[in-house]
């Protein structure tokens, strides 16, 4: 995953999935709730690495929106955060 924070470091790692993941990494997410200050939404990730490891993770995605409609911060909670955190031990990715 990307080191650091902000907006560089998301979209540095964001970008990096589909190539890691050889075309097979997918999110389907579900807006739980949504205002003009906060989205809420349940995203399931996933993904088959070319050595046959399987990343399957369900997340709650909550985003502040800034007053120009823009999300301005962005956290993240793993339901499983043990299994995540064993999939990218397993597998270190380039941009770790």
């Amino acid at each position: 995953m990307a080191a650091g924070f902000g907006k560089d470091a998301y979209v540095e790692m964001a970008l990096s999935f589909p190539a890691l993941f050889e075309g097979t990494w997918k999110q389907d997410g579900r807006c739980i709730y949504a205002d003009d200050t906060t989205a809420i939404s349940l995203v399931h990730e996933t993904g088959t690495l070319p050595n046959g490891d399987i990343f399957d993770n369900r997340a709650i995605w909550t985003a502040r929106i800034s007053p120009e409609g823009q999300i301005e911060r962005l956290w993240t909670v793993d339901f499983d955060s043990e299994h995540c955190e064993s999939f990218w031990e397993r597998n270190k990715s380039p941009t770790s």
